[in-house]
């Protein structure tokens, strides 16, 4: 039958089991050090507290208050959000966003950079885990749920629809799946992706959101543009959700 029957491994089931084990606790040893260094992240963010003292900042400063409006955020709502300001914030200024947990625990800031070198966005620290952004975490998980890409898309879309009854969560570009568990409670979400998400991409985030009950709606340009340019309104917005599809 063409098979050599004197030919031996050069490895024995022994040590295969052997190197399977190594690569299981290799595996579980990254895990345990990435956890402490989100634990050890997450402590020194809680003992700093400073997105108090960003928001103090722009409470302070007429130019962190023009930035923020600029951006698509009139000041009313910037206590709503806990939105702050950071004058120096690594080689510059940047607008601060504190996001929280439903709970309103804050487990992270990001920092959007003014005229940035490298990359718009910052976390506060290293280290810090990555989450979902709760536009409305008082609400909870309500059960409609309009998902963008980003906490600033997020909060411009819920200040549009301000509707109690639909929490607008912002996610990064490519859905993370455990963070997508934390909206099961939802029966439907409608989904606006940036214009610039691949087809690949769209479908893989759906099915990380639930086939299902996700409803996706595409636009020609990034929804919070559209809806600071004055492209569309809170109105048209609602409108555009009813419109959405499935896969």
């Amino acid at each position: 039958n063409g098979l050599n029957v004197s030919y031996k491994p050069d490895i024995t089931p022994e040590q295969i089991t052997e190197a399977r084990l190594a690569k299981v606790e290799s595996e579980l040893q990254q895990i345990k050090e990435k956890q402490q260094t989100q634990d050890e992240a997450l402590e020194e963010l809680r003992s700093n507290q400073n997105w108090l003292l960003y928001e103090k900042n722009l409470l302070d400063s007429e130019r962190g208050i023009a930035l923020w409006e600029g951006h698509g955020v009139p000041a009313a709502w910037h206590t709503y959000f806990g939105l702050g300001y950071a004058p120096k914030f690594y080689a510059g200024e940047s607008l601060a966003i504190p996001i929280r947990k439903l709970d309103m625990e804050v487990v992270n800031i990001k920092h959007r950079i003014i005229n940035p070198e490298n990359g718009r966005y910052r976390n506060e620290l290293k280290g810090l885990p990555q989450t979902l952004y709760y536009a409305n975490p008082k609400a909870g998980i309500t059960d409609r749920v309009v998902v963008v890409e980003g906490e600033k898309k997020a909060m411009i879309s819920f200040m549009h629809i301000y509707n109690p009854e639909i929490q607008v969560v912002g996610t990064g570009k490519i859905i993370n799946g455990d963070l997508a568990e934390e909206l099961f409670g939802a029966s439907r979400i409608d989904y606006i992706p940036d214009p610039d998400l691949t087809k690949k991409e769209l479908i893989q985030n759906i099915k990380v959101l639930g086939k299902e009950r996700t409803y996706y709606t595409r636009t020609f340009d990034k929804v919070d543009d559209m809806l600071r340019c004055g492209d569309m309104s809170g109105k048209d917005l609602f409108g555009l959700l009813s419109t959405g599809r499935r896969i």
